[in-house]
């Protein structure tokens, strides 16, 4: 299992170890983009609970990395797909939240796409944000 699960998955055994490591690194860092789906897999086979939880932790651990790195794309990712995941896991008990979570997805997807705005990739990964933005608050009315 990779460190970026790792940083997920607080039952993991590594995970003290990933944390310390996330948390200190002063240069950049590369997150490969195919463990975002990983973490998110382990997040939907919980009850939403736990999958709040987990998304809760995942927030909390990115979030000051992000505010200390704001130009570090890797992790700006990372906490927009966490809060995308987190959105999908309250949407049906808590729809604001929802919402909530959503808007800071789009926000550091908008950040993102602002970063690299020749990346056809993140326009479209903030176009798919907004769109499902645009379907919770029509599903809200």
């Amino acid at each position: 299992m990779d460190d970026a699960v790792r940083l997920h998955d607080v039952a993991d055994r590594h995970h003290g170890e990933c944390l310390d490591l996330l948390s200190s690194h002063r240069g950049p860092l590369i997150v490969p983009t195919f463990t975002l789906p990983t973490g998110a897999h382990i997040s939907k086979g919980m009850m939403l609970p736990e999958a709040t939880a987990l998304m809760k932790s995942a927030h909390a651990q990115l979030a000051p990395i992000v505010a200390a790195q704001p130009t570090s794309i890797p992790f700006r990712d990372a906490l927009a797909e966490t809060c995308r995941e987190w959105s999908r896991a309250l949407t049906s008990n808590s729809p604001e939240e929802a919402q909530q979570k959503l808007e800071q997805a789009c926000d550091h997807l908008r950040q993102i796409a602002s970063q690299k705005p020749a990346s056809v990739l993140a326009a479209q990964r903030l176009k798919a944000a907004e769109v499902e933005l645009q379907k919770l608050l029509g599903s809200q009315k």
